[in-house]
């Protein structure tokens, strides 16, 4: 804008008046600027206010001093918090699970545990669901970066009650009919084999119905070991697969699995190798559960291994000798990076060389190993191989018998 200030005689403003018109000039340039600074932070704050106000999540904010900043009426109704708004703006964040303790004590615990791991310093972002009857919240929390800085934390949560409920009914779906299942392949394969033994010894059979009749019993085998799969992972994500503890040297089921591999690996001039550091061998687990998941995993290296590669298994001790870490490293061509993330995930598969999986292999290793209260991850991958890991529990003093 244009301050302007005239007369009709020459030389009429002496310059104390012009240096007070400048400066007035300024303060008033000075004024707009932040009036119009001003609007526009209420506007874009007005927004904010009512996209939070209008989610249909869960919305509140924590400052370093772990005291709410936001929350969002959503909230309130989720987490049945009695008051208005106001009422908690300022209050701690743990007035909120000493609130949610009087009515849902399983999640209270789940709750009180992430925020005590954040007030220990640990930031990263995590996820989890809760059941706060008669609903079941999907939460996550991630910090607030300002330059770099956390400025506080951001709390959300959604409900998934529709959608647990239709997961349910589709595994429970799948579940009755993949159980349906397995007793008509198991009649089938028993028939195929009765046939196999009956010609093979009165008729004289050719090659060629010998090989249909090594497909058809290979295939078999293959749908039955699906079926078996999909069984254990359902049970496995249902909590219902019992899980028996000992005390067992890793060393075993290791060599068990490359003795069932060795003529496959033989014939591609595959070599395996053990690489096992002293005080690493002797783990607590289910001996069964835990061989299961080092054949999925040490089979998959021989499928994705090319010819004259090597399989090696290595251990190492974690710090505090409270766990083992257990390497299956293989010499392939590396993990496709489509699918990198999601590769624990049922179904995932990746193809080499026309070879393919079922999808479900690394998928039961992950849920046995959370079972265990373990995990399980990509160590590294590149076009010279890849590597998995996961960790073990060191022994302890008396087996037990838990339930996954």
């Amino acid at each position: 804008g244009v301050l302007n200030a005239g007369v009709d005689e020459p030389y009429a403003f002496p310059p104390e008046d012009i240096s007070l018109a400048e400066s007035m000039a300024e303060a008033t340039a000075l004024a707009i600027a932040n009036a119009t600074f001003f609007e526009a932070v209420s506007t874009a704050h007005g927004r904010l206010d009512a996209v939070i106000e209008n989610n249909n999540n869960s919305i509140i904010m924590v400052g370093l001093n772990k005291r709410i900043l936001v929350i969002n009426q959503t909230a309130l109704e989720q987490l049945r918090l009695p008051g208005e708004q106001k009422d908690w703006q300022g209050r701690a964040i743990y007035d909120v699970v000493d609130e949610i303790e009087h009515f849902a004590p399983e999640a209270a615990v789940a709750l009180r545990t992430e925020v005590d791991r954040i007030r220990m310093g640990d930031e990263e972002w995590s996820e989890g669901e809760v059941e706060i009857n008669p609903h079941i919240l999907q939460w996550s929390n991630a910090p607030v970066m300002v330059e770099g800085r956390s400025r506080g934390r951001l709390y959300m949560l959604r409900d998934v009650t529709e959608e647990w409920a239709l997961e349910r009914m589709r595994e429970d779906l799948i579940h009755t009919m993949v159980h349906d299942l397995r007793n008509p392949l198991h009649m089938i394969a028993s028939g195929i084999s009765f046939l196999s033994d009956i010609l093979t010894e009165d008729y004289n059979i050719g090659n060629s119905e010998k090989q249909v009749l090594e497909i058809s019993m290979a295939n078999t085998d293959r749908l039955i070991s699906l079926v078996n799969a999909i069984l254990d992972i359902n049970q496995l994500e249902s909590g219902k697969l019992p899980l028996k503890y000992d005390t067992f040297s890793i060393v075993d089921p290791i060599k068990n699995i490359f003795h069932r591999f060795e003529p496959h690996a033989a014939e591609r001039h595959i070599e395996f190798k053990m690489d096992m550091e002293p005080m690493t061998t002797k783990v607590w687990a289910d001996p069964t559960i835990i061989e299961r998941v080092l054949e999925n995993l040490i089979g998959n290296a021989l499928k994705f291994t090319p010819d004259e590669g090597y399989i090696e298994v290595k251990t190492e001790l974690l710090s505090e000798s409270k766990a083992v870490k257990i390497l299956v490293k293989d010499s392939g061509k590396g993990i496709d990076p489509e699918i990198r993330n999601n590769i624990f995930e049922k179904f995932t598969t990746s193809a080499y060389g026309g070879k393919k999986g079922n999808g479900l292999g690394l998928a039961f290793c992950k849920m046995a190993l959370e079972a265990h209260k373990q995990k399980i991850w990509i160590e590294e991958t590149s076009a010279e191989g890849s590597t998995f890991a996961f960790t073990l529990a060191v022994p302890q003093l008396e087996p037990v018998e838990s339930v996954a």
